[in-house]
């Protein structure tokens, strides 16, 4: 076909049956568009295919049987559970092979990670799971914790289950005695992650000092030695993840870690992830009244976005319902326009900038009625107020908050922490980083910020506003724009510090994807005249096609060999479970673009 088909005076608009446009990138033909974003950088960005690269990768093969600790390194909602559960175990538990693994334990430093983890949800979808007679043990109640015992997990294994145990490294040391001839008893059979492996992941006090900048004499590194001696005794199958690998982890001094993948840049996670505003709020370290006044006005900033975004869906569905477009209307008639600020407050000291003090200065104010305000920290618990000040829930301890927090009622939500935003939060809807407070530690490379990237890395979750990426993907360009820069967006606030700004300009090199960067993938976007900009067809015909026909990015799935013998009933039961819509979908393309070529 040749690149100048399409006429660039053809008008933008919608038009056949609705459903046979659905699924397609684009019907080249009649200047229909579903897609607003090039189909290669949905492509490209899927975390599918971004899994795929990292854990069953060439590093990840190399190293797989050596005994040393594999580290992967992944943003935060990139995926490092979903592949390590999805991609990485079903290699090793697969039961055709000798010491198919039966025993799996997923190690994290806090109980909250088990609350918040998507472990159990991933084996009750992934029906490779299913067949395998998986028992999950997590210990999130008493009783749970109860069952993570020698004994009942040794009678698991021995009926023929595979047993996937939760704990955190506190519950791993106190049990160690009773747990380590189980683990010694499955040998290759036994497979160990231990997840956020920046903190705790140290061998000694002194590498210790070198990842949290102060040296504490007391540090053991327990759970480090657990691991070495699986690996010297036991199992090479032993993994870490983390976003903000140490200096340790990044081999500066330890021969038991290696990063089994090269950093993958933000870019290639354009459509998994919130886009970060390019500019950033600058307040003053020591003027409390000017940082007040700075967070009652993006308090404001919220409430504006909220009726201006409700107008804007509004007018846009009924510009839709004139065409007759009821599918996404119904679409957009299920969006949320649920928002959260995350504040973060010193815990000590002679700043005004404590958590206590910033929430009651909050109440001074005037909030909005449907404000809800919930104050989290490790020795208090949590405590939910309405916007005057009256307690809605009494001080809890636990990660009660994480939940009260994405209730979908609670639409404006103003959490304000010490140091437990910096790990285990999953709240997608966060969209306002208010961030008070400065460290000066240092280790050998410079100042420490591991922190404060662990802290932006919460605001990472994509939002669209409740709806999921493929429905989003299914509107018109148009619509998917609005979602896109108006749902999935952070704003940040920052007291004006030397490591605060040096930790987000590290942020924005390494580890985010700035609002900017979506204009630059975007194509055949109707302009407000209603006309398709012209200088987009060329490079978006080729895009499209040789995208489609060129597989050669798309990395093997079938990394361990295990083509080269026959596959089981099981196996084939799996396979067609597994057969990848995307591709099916994928060819429908090919042989459209071809037949109208």
């Amino acid at each position: 076909m040749s690149r100048n088909t399409r006429s660039s005076h053809q008008s933008y608009h919608l038009t056949g049956n609705r459903a046979d446009q659905r699924n397609t990138a684009k019907d080249i033909s009649k200047g229909n568009y579903v897609s607003a974003i090039r189909y290669s950088i949905y492509k490209e960005s899927d975390r599918k295919n971004i899994q795929r690269k990292v854990f069953v990768g060439k590093n990840m093969l190399a190293n797989l049987h050596k005994d040393i600790m594999k580290v992967v390194i992944m943003l935060t909602g990139a995926g490092k559970t979903h592949g390590a559960f999805n991609m990485l175990l079903p290699q090793l538990i697969d039961d055709t092979k000798k010491d198919a693994v039966k025993l799996v334990v997923y190690v994290v430093p806090q109980q909250g990670l088990i609350n918040q983890t998507e472990v159990r949800n991933i084996a009750r979808n992934n029906p490779y799971y299913a067949m395998y007679n998986t028992v999950i043990i997590d210990g999130i109640d008493d009783n749970d914790k109860e069952l993570i015992r020698a004994a009942h997990i040794q009678n698991e294994l021995e009926r023929g289950k595979l047993v996937i145990v939760l704990m955190t490294d506190s519950m791993l040391n106190s049990r160690i005695g009773e747990l380590l001839p189980v683990f010694e008893e499955q040998g290759r059979r036994l497979a160990f992650l231990r997840d956020e492996l920046h903190w705790g992941g140290h061998s000694d006090a002194v590498w210790a000092a070198q990842a949290v900048g102060v040296f504490n004499p007391k540090y053991k590194g327990q759970t480090v030695k657990v691991i070495d001696f699986l690996l010297d005794n036991v199992t090479p199958y032993v993994f870490g993840f983390t976003a903000t690998p140490t200096p340790e982890q990044l081999k500066l001094g330890s021969k038991r870690f290696v990063v089994v993948n090269d950093w993958i840049s933000p870019s290639e996670f354009l459509t998994c992830t919130k886009h970060f505003k390019n500019e950033i709020d600058w307040i003053p370290h020591r003027d409390f009244d000017e940082q007040m006044e700075a967070c009652r006005c993006r308090i404001a900033e919220m409430m504006i976005w909220k009726r201006n975004t409700k107008k804007a869906i509004t007018k846009r569905i009924a510009e839709l319902d004139s065409n007759n477009d009821k599918e996404s209307i119904s679409t957009l008639k299920d969006i949320t326009y649920k928002q959260t600020m995350l504040i973060r407050c010193e815990s000590k000291g002679e700043e005004n900038t404590t958590f206590d003090i910033v929430r009651d200065e909050l109440f001074k104010g005037s909030l909005p009625a449907e404000a809800k305000i919930v104050t989290a920290n490790a020795k208090e618990g949590w405590v939910a107020y309405d916007s005057n000040g009256k307690v809605l829930t009494g001080a809890r301890l636990g990660t009660g908050w994480l939940d009260y927090a994405n209730d979908p009622e609670n639409e404006f939500v103003i959490l304000i922490v010490i140091n437990m935003g910096t790990m285990g939060v999953n709240i997608p809807s966060l969209r306002e980083c208010f961030y008070l407070r400065s460290s000066e530690l240092t280790n050998d490379q410079g100042l420490i910020v591991k922190s404060v990237l662990q802290f932006l890395g919460r605001f990472s979750r994509l939002w669209l506003g409740g709806l999921t990426f493929d429905q989003v993907k299914l509107l018109d360009p148009e619509t998917q724009l609005l979602i896109w820069n108006t749902f999935n967006v952070c704003h940040r606030t920052f007291v004006d510090t030397d490591p605060n700004i040096v930790a987000n300009e590290i942020f924005d090199a390494d580890y985010a994807v700035l609002t900017d960067e979506l204009d630059a993938h975007l194509v055949d976007v109707p302009q407000q005249s209603g006309s398709i900009n012209p200088s987009d067809d060329a490079d978006s015909l080729e895009d499209t096609i040789d995208t489609l026909l060129d597989s050669s990015d798309v990395v093997d799935n079938d990394p361990f060999d295990s083509k080269n013998r026959i596959k089981t009933d099981q196996e084939l039961y799996f396979d067609e479970l597994e057969e990848d819509n995307y591709l099916v979908e994928k060819n429908k393309r090919i042989e459209k673009i071809l037949e109208d070529a």
